[in-house]
């Protein structure tokens, strides 16, 4: 390291010690954001890029396809599990559901009977 380097870096523990470390922080957080931000909108601008990280993504995932399934085996065993446990919760809500709208049905029918039952009153002339 050159003697210009040490010197940033002992000025930048001495402001980590004296509470500034947070802005700092803050600062390299932000510039790292718009430094990749910058460099991913100049990567994406071009369709052929595009293609070419899509290509190369596949030709990785084929090559490593086998080790790729190994490491994926157990989790696709719980995935399915969770995916079971969730359409069988989401099966007892519709049935629920279907239960309460069809005892408000009857409800309402209900009142149109008795209402239907009760003699019309003549109107006040």
């Amino acid at each position: 390291m050159d003697p210009k380097m040490m010197e940033e870096c002992a000025k930048m523990m001495q402001a980590m010690q004296a509470g500034e470390g947070s802005k700092m922080a803050a600062g390299a957080t932000a510039g790292g954001y718009f430094l990749g931000k910058g460099i991913l909108r100049r990567l994406f601008a071009s369709p052929l890029a595009v293609f070419g990280i899509g290509a190369a993504a596949g030709i990785l995932a084929y090559k490593y396809r086998k080790e790729i399934i190994n490491a994926v085996e157990p989790a696709r065993k719980e995935i399915v599990k969770a995916a079971m446990k969730a359409a069988d919760v989401g099966k007892d809500f519709v049935l629920e559901q279907k239960e309460k709208l069809s005892d408000i049905i009857a409800e309402i029918k209900e009142e149109e009977e008795e209402k239907a039952k009760k003699p019309k009153e003549a109107p006040e002339r």
